[in-house]
Order: C-alpha cells, then structure tokens, then sequence
C-alpha cells in the first residue's frame, strides 16, 4: 500500500516537505540510549524483543535486517479521528 496509500485512513491531509505552512513540532530531545541502540525523546521507552539471528519460535531465525515494529495503546476506535 505504502505511505502515500496509507494516507486515505489518515485524519490529516499530507503536506509535502517545504511547503508553506508546515511546521513541525516534535516531542523535543533525543535522550541518548545507554545501549546505544535507539535514541528516544522523553516519554518514550522500547523493548527488544529479538536480535538478528536469533531462532524464532517456528525454527527460522530472525532477519539479518529486521524492518522493526511498533505497538501502541489506543483509547479510541482505528479510524475515529474526534
């Protein structure tokens, strides 16, 4: 689908970089990460759950560059932008 054909489930119009009015506001500093795996701002926190090489469940082993993965708690419907 990729990003562009994600924006249709999106409550916000995309704005191109550079263009007049876009401002970005951020969630302010990276914190450095003592691991040094992933600098996060403040209030954010992840949890590595597998490292490239490591057997999974099923007998495969993980990636050699994994695309990553998020999970977020959501306290309102998918789609519900109000």
């Amino acid at each position: 689908m990729g990003f562009l054909g994600l924006s249709k489930f999106s409550c916000a119009p995309i704005k191109s970089i550079g263009q007049p009015g876009l401002r970005a506001h951020g969630y302010g500093p990276l914190r450095p990460d003592p691991d040094g795996i992933l600098d996060l701002p403040n209030g954010f926190t992840y949890k590595t759950i597998s490292q490239p090489g490591d057997m999974m469940d099923d007998g495969y082993f993980v990636p050699p560059m994994p695309d990553g993965m998020a999970t977020f708690p959501r306290t309102k419907r998918v789609y519900d932008c109000g």
